[in-house]
């Protein structure tokens, strides 16, 4: 009893690894001798199913003699005979409809070129190609030698269809075998399928679609007018044309994939597009509300000037004033950009310091601007500190470099942003003054901004870090702390102020 499990289990083993490897011939024999095995021990029905299975090899390797011998010894109802052959087919046709499965990379034009071209060279009334996705069969085309469109991509399930045979499918699928039958209601494995009753179908043939052994598909052909309809000539045919299929169908369904794949991506990318375009709006709107109440401001500190006479409170009050314009030209700059990130600096410059020389009236007619900056842009971070030490340093230009001859022309009363070592010092009659400011990259990616006058120069032992005057502290603190840059002052032709820094890169605030 032990061996005979033993023996059964090998020859189960025996007949699956043949079939796995696609040794038809093997199969076959191992077949036969375990049908005799079991005849052997009176086993009458499992001899009979084994024998059949081991007929088909043979049927499928060519041994014709051999189905005839052991159909009439073990007196099994099975065909012997191949397929009729019918005229031979132009090989230059098969390779024509090879070449135009092979070119077709769209599956809807892919599967309706497969299922003209099987329908034209199998002399099929009717056919199916059906695709497996995941572990189901869908009937994914269908077409018919009277109508000219081939339906395709419906994705009918082939248990709910009603016009072809499941159960011929399903056998195709669970053994990857062609079944063909050339006169399916009076003979082989499937009279008794309940479709093949109810339609009493002629010929049928069912091909696997297989690649590396693995099932892609079957192709389900039917003639109901005409026994013996598909020709060995014509199978062999369409067992090519399968081949290609599998192929096909394969590089058919990555270019499917990639296609929803970009599509998923360009959804995507035209979502974050336009969320970035709802922030943008949304920053442009920040910028300018920021810039109006900044001018607001800036309004304000202008009309509490009108209500003092005191040169000094006016002084003070005319700095604040340019301290805000300087960053909320900015915003206003930001608002105007591109990016909303970045200024251009040279133009922002520009603008800067003609509206300082606009605010001081005669002292500005006193000296003349000169600008020159390269083409550089800064974020808000940088921008702002640079811009408020250009304010300072443009300003106090204006109110002590260059002071007028005419006493008129002089405040009563000294500012207190004035340093003590100025107070006695006036430029010489006739000289018309200069105030420069420039800006530009050294090496990498250090920044050089350069603000300096011709006026009457700061005298050598002002120690600037230390003065008095709240604009030069300001000035200090924004290189050194702000911008993390250093300063220095030189003193040859009036004066010149150098701050070198790098820009500031933005971190996120936690």
């Amino acid at each position: 009893q032990g061996r005979q499990v033993k023996a059964i289990d090998l020859y189960t083993r025996a007949i699956s690894s043949a079939r796995e490897h696609g040794f038809v011939q093997v199969e076959a024999l191992a077949g036969e001798l375990f049908a005799r095995f079991h005849l052997s021990f009176n086993r009458e029905s499992a001899g009979q199913v084994y024998m059949r299975e081991a007929c088909k090899c043979y049927q499928k390797w060519g041994a014709a003699a051999k189905v005839r011998m052991l159909s009439e010894k073990y007196g099994l109802r099975y065909s012997t005979e191949y397929p009729p052959r019918g005229p031979r087919i132009d090989l230059a046709t098969v390779l024509n409809a090879t070449q135009t499965i092979s070119e077709e990379i769209v599956l809807s034009d892919l599967l309706k070129e497969v299922m003209r071209i099987a329908i034209q060279n199998a002399g099929a009334q009717k056919g199916f190609l059906i695709l497996q996705w995941n572990d189901g069969l869908f009937i994914e085309a269908e077409g018919s030698t009277g109508k000219e469109d081939v339906k395709v991509l419906q994705s009918i399930p082939v248990e709910s269809s009603h016009d072809l045979s499941a159960g011929i499918v399903n056998y195709v699928k669970r053994t990857r075998e062609t079944v063909v039958l050339q006169n399916a209601s009076e003979e082989g494995l499937f009279i008794s399928d309940p479709y093949v009753l109810r339609n009493r179908p002629k010929s049928v043939l069912c091909i696997p679609i297989l690649k590396q052994m693995k099932l892609t598909g079957v192709l389900y052909l039917e003639n109901d007018l005409l026994s013996d309809a598909f020709t060995w000539d014509r199978i062999e045919v369409l067992s090519m044309l399968a081949s290609q299929a599998a192929i096909s169908l394969e590089n058919a369904k990555l270019y499917e994939d990639a296609g929803q794949r970009v599509y998923q991506l360009q959804k995507a990318e035209t979502k974050i597009r336009d969320s970035l375009k709802e922030k943008e709006v949304l920053l442009r709107e920040i910028h300018h509300r920021v810039k109006n109440n900044m001018q607001i401001i800036s309004s304000l500190l202008k009309l509490q000037s009108t209500q003092t006479n005191d040169s000094r409170d006016i002084e003070m009050l005319k700095e604040s004033q340019n301290r805000i314009k300087s960053m909320s030209l900015i915003h206003e700059k930001l608002y105007e950009s591109k990016d909303m990130a970045h200024i251009n600096f040279r133009d922002y410059v520009g603008d800067l310091t003609r509206g300082i020389f606009r605010s001081y009236g005669a002292a500005a007619g006193r000296a003349e601007l000169k600008i020159e900056a390269e083409d550089i842009w800064l974020g808000i971070d940088t921008a702002i500190p640079c811009g408020l030490i250009i304010t300072e340093l443009v300003s106090n230009s204006l109110k002590y470099a260059f002071p007028s001859t005419k006493p008129a022309d002089r405040p009563t009363d000294r500012p207190s942003t004035m340093p003590n070592e100025l107070a006695g010092k006036h430029e010489p009659a006739g000289k018309k003054g200069e105030v420069k400011v420039a800006i530009h990259k050294t090496d990498g990616d250090e920044i050089e901004l350069i603000v300096s006058d011709n006026g009457i120069g700061l005298p050598e032992g002002l120690d600037f870090r230390n003065t008095g005057t709240l604009g030069l502290r300001l000035v200090t603190t924004l290189s050194e702390d702000q911008l993390s840059g250093k300063i220095e002052i030189r003193r040859t032709g009036g004066t010149e102020f150098r701050v070198n820094f790098r820009e500031i890169k933005y971190q996120d605030r936690v």
